[in-house]
């Protein structure tokens, strides 16, 4: 069953997902999206803090209410389609200091003045990365002395390319802008259930469940 529950914690709206704890930023009803961003994630006189927790497309299965993925669906007025633009972001902390073309320096972003003053020895250099879906990390880009802390996704805006535009501030405002989710799939099943692959938009963009004839009783009985 697909449930979810907006709450209120000082006038700002909030969902939990996977423990996790979330702002709503924005809900989009004709798109079936919402925006949301992670509650760890501020910024304070030009710094960010990093976010709390780790969500990616991997968390989410099909028994959930949301969903990253790129949908289609038939409509009354043809094939509806909406893309969900997702950019994995990577936090990498290293022992030693990295000069990979992929790597960003968080240290102009991040207030850590309690890590600058420790000696070059005990140091962490912390790094963002910007992934590519199905793309692999090289160890080139990692080195030896480095390991993946944290996974994020964030939803720019199609005009924004943060791989032509690589910089922390940049990133880490794309970080503070969130990321969207879809509750369409959810919302299909809950109107048509086995048959939520037949839904429908109708033209107010509410979901509405097709006729099921005789053919698709037994198709799903052969099945």
């Amino acid at each position: 069953m697909y449930t979810f529950d907006l709450s209120c914690e000082e006038n700002v709206t909030v969902i939990c997902l996977y423990s996790g704890k979330y702002y709503v930023k924005a809900i989009n009803y004709s798109d079936w999206t919402i925006r949301v961003v992670d509650a760890g994630v501020q910024k304070k006189d030009n710094y960010f803090s990093n976010p709390r927790y780790s969500l990616t497309s991997f968390n989410l299965s099909d028994g959930d209410p949301f969903a990253h993925d790129l949908w289609y669906s038939n409509t009354e007025r043809g094939v509806h389609s909406l893309a969900i633009r997702e950019v994995p972001i990577i936090f990498i902390s290293c022992a030693n200091p990295m000069h990979s073309p992929r790597l960003v320096d968080t240290a102009p972003c991040i207030n850590n003045s309690a890590n600058s003053s420790l000696s070059s020895t005990l140091r962490i250099f912390s790094y963002v990365m910007i992934g590519l879906n199905g793309s692999i990390i090289s160890p080139f880009d990692l080195g030896e002395s480095c390991k993946i802390t944290q996974m994020v996704v964030v939803s720019p805006s199609t005009s924004t390319d943060l791989h032509q535009n690589l910089s922390c501030e940049g990133i880490y405002n794309e970080i503070a802008s969130g990321f969207e989710l879809s509750w369409f799939n959810a919302s299909c099943y809950l109107k048509c259930g086995m048959y939520k692959k037949n839904c429908m938009l109708d033209d107010v963009s509410k979901t509405k469940c097709p006729s099921i004839t005789k053919d698709d009783v037994n198709n799903l009985q052969r099945c």
